[in-house]
Parts: structure tokens; C-alpha cells; sequence
């Protein structure tokens, strides 16, 4: 039994000193007792687990949203991530993302990204990786919950404590801070995307979205993080690939996400978003591969370092006999699918996996490995 406030000394039930489970959330006599720190835990021991793996960014992605971090939706109903879990799971994602597959997890270390974070939030076909910004998307499901609670009692089809809450809401004075939060977040919300819409204090029904439905959670996230982060910044060489090749972007990011090929998409959305662990801290050195000059790591070991050369002919002929379109020589211009009709499947195809190719020839050069298991000290962000 949890008791509550003055108690009698005679109550014939034994009254419990440890939070008691209560559908999936633990109570205290004082209220909820939270859970977000053991979440955290197994959160960080199942990203641990698949580290282990070398998949594509993709895949890490499509893992950290379906079997991490959705650990924490059901409990964001009722409570609150403060700053320092926030910035805990971040840690981890950024470690999970872009540190080597052997480097092991440090809660005192400060992980980068190897991409500006905010080209991190941005879609695949922008050159971003559609990373959660996880304050944020915290309160865009506040605003969600808040929106539905309203729908919900619109048609007087509310549960227990959504009758509690709007009981609350009709005297004007929310008990809770729970439902402060809600109500204080969809009001900013509501003035910044709908202000035509009537204020909480009138009890409307819900923002709907253009389908005449209530807004789902990912349309009210994605109108919070185009607002915060309008477009994706470019890179100092994507613009210079821009002006030096004509690299359409986010048309190569587009181009790119048709391509089937995994590993060979994975290569080159690295490629063109500047994000290949080892080389990106590399600028006006040697190449330790060839021994000559370079200032861009990227255009240089994939298109002009001996190496490739000496096996120029062999990439040529391989793509001349592939595909209907044919090319006479290897270069930048040739990497770049953004000039190729998005139609055209084998092409592109064939470009991925042949850039796949080569990064192993590179990482075998450069770090005795056939994968890119590098160190972290490379992952500086561009």
C-alpha cells in the first residue's frame, strides 16, 4: 500500500517503502517516481550490443529509433527528460553513430558527430540522416498528447484521466505539472503555426493537419525542426564541388536514395555528405597512400591518388559493359549521379558499388582494414 498525506496507525495493510509498479510506471507516496535513468541504462547497454556490428548509417539509424529510443515514448505520457538525460542519450547516439566500431563507450567522454548537427536533423534526401533532436521531439509529444486530449474530449470520448485533466482545464487552473507543460507547450505551438485556431482556455477541438485529421506526432515534429533548422548548411567543398563540378544538391542525395545497392549507397551518401571516418581531418597534406599533394581527401584518394589510377582503365571497362550509359574516363564528374536521369537504376548502381569498392581499397591502404573501423581522433565534423 502506498499511503498518502496523515494516515491512521491502525490501517491492516503494510504500508511498502520502495516505489510500487503501477502499468509500467513506479509510485511513491510522494508521486511518480521516475524511470528515465534505468531506461538510460538499457538503452546504452543495447546500443553496446550493436556496436559490434558494421552496418551502413541507415541501418544504425533505423536501430537507435525502432529499439532504443522508442523505449522512452510511453513514459513521456507522464514524465519529463531533464537536461542532463537529454544530453546522456545524445552522448550515446553520437557515440553509437560515428565512433569506431571498436571504441568502447565512455560517459566521461564528450562524442562529436562527424556532420554539423544541424545537416544531422536533415532528411536523407537533404544530406542529413534524420537524427532526432530528442528536446525538442520531447515536446513536440507533449503538444501531440495535448492535441489528441482535446480531440478526444471535442468527442466526448475521453478515459479517466483525460476527463481529470479537462475538468482541470474548465476551472481555468491545471493541478498538475504534467499538464502545465502540455498546455504551456501547444500554446506556443498554436501561436507560432495556427494562430487562426482558438485558444486552450475556449477547450476547441484539435489542430488538424490539410487531411482534416489531427495532427500526428511526426507532422508536429517536422514543423518544429524545419522552423529551427530551415536548411541544412552546405559544407565549404559542397559549395566548391558545386561551383567546380556543378554537384546539384540535395538533387545527389535524392539520386542517391534510389540506389538498392546498401553498402554502395552507404559509401556514397558518406561521400557526398562528407562524413567517411579517417579522412576528414585531412587538409593540404600528403597523401599517405601516393605521396602527392592534396587539399580535398575526398576528390583526391576516390578519383586522382595513383592508386585508383593505376586501376582507372579496369573501373571504366567495368562500367562500359554494365550499363547503357558509357563513360571514358574516372572523376568526380562520374561520381556524381546528381546528372543522371533518377529513372536510370543500373547506373547509379554500379557508381555505389564501385565507390563501395574503393573506400575498402582506401581503408586497407590507409588502416590495415578492409572496413572502416577507425579510431575516433577521426571524427572531426565538417
Amino acid at each position: 500500500m502506498i499511503a498518502i498525506g496523515d494516515k491512521p496507525h491502525d490501517l491492516p495493510f503494510q504500508e511498502i517503502t520502495v516505489p510500487e509498479r503501477y502499468l509500467g510506471l513506479n509510485f511513491t507516496k510522494t508521486g511518480l517516481n521516475s524511470k528515465y535513468n534505468t531506461l538510460i541504462q538499457e538503452m546504452k547497454n543495447n546500443l553496446i550490443k550493436w556496436k559490434s556490428q558494421a552496418i551502413t548509417m541507415k541501418a544504425k539509424m533505423t536501430i537507435l529509433k525502432t529499439y532504443v529510443l522508442s523505449k522512452l515514448t510511453y513514459h513521456q505520457y507522464m514524465d519529463n527528460l531533464n537536461e542532463e538525460q537529454i544530453e546522456e542519450i545524445n552522448n550515446m547516439t553520437r557515440w553509437f553513430l560515428f565512433s569506431s566500431v571498436k571504441n568502447t563507450y565512455t560517459e566521461e567522454r564528450k562524442y562529436k558527430t562527424m556532420m554539423k548537427i544541424d545537416r544531422a536533423y536533415a532528411d536523407w534526401k537533404e544530406g542529413g540522416i534524420k537524427l532526432w533532436d530528442i528536446e525538442l521531439r520531447h515536446i513536440a509529444f507533449k503538444i501531440w498528447y495535448m492535441n489528441r486530449l482535446l480531440h478526444n474530449n471535442y468527442n466526448n470520448n475521453n478515459n479517466t484521466l483525460q476527463e481529470w485533466y479537462m475538468e482541470q482545464l474548465s476551472r481555468k487552473k491545471a493541478h498538475t505539472s504534467t499538464l502545465n507543460d502540455m498546455c504551456r507547450h501547444w500554446g506556443v505551438f498554436r501561436v507560432k503555426f495556427y494562430q487562426n485556431h482558438p485558444k486552450i482556455n475556449e477547450l476547441p477541438d484539435c489542430i488538424r493537419n490539410d487531411n482534416d485529421e489531427p495532427l500526428k506526432l511526426k507532422e508536429i515534429y517536422e514543423l518544429m525542426i524545419k522552423d529551427r533548422h530551415p536548411t541544412p548548411r552546405r559544407t565549404e567543398w559542397q559549395k566548391l564541388w558545386a561551383v567546380r563540378y556543378n554537384t546539384a544538391i540535395p538533387k545527389v542525395f535524392i539520386n542517391i536514395n534510389s540506389i538498392s545497392h546498401q553498402k554502395g549507397r552507404n559509401t556514397l551518401f558518406r561521400f557526398f555528405s562528407r562524413s567517411l571516418p579517417g579522412i576528414n581531418h585531412e587538409r593540404d597534406t600528403r597523401c599517405k597512400i601516393c605521396g602527392h599533394l592534396f587539399r580535398d581527401p575526398y576528390s583526391h584518394l576516390f578519383t586522382l591518388c595513383q592508386d585508383i589510377l593505376d586501376i582507372e582503365k579496369t573501373i571504366i571497362s567495368t562500367v562500359n559493359k554494365l550499363s547503357f550509359i558509357k563513360i571514358h574516363r574516372w572523376s568526380m564528374d562520374t561520381l556524381d549521379i546528381s546528372k543522371y536521369n533518377r529513372t536510370e537504376r543500373i547506373f547509379p548502381n554500379l557508381i555505389g558499388i564501385i565507390a563501395h569498392q574503393l573506400w575498402k581499397i582506401i581503408c586497407h591502404k590507409l588502416f590495415n582494414t578492409d572496413e572502416s573501423n577507425q579510431s575516433q581522433n577521426s571524427n572531426k565534423r565538417s
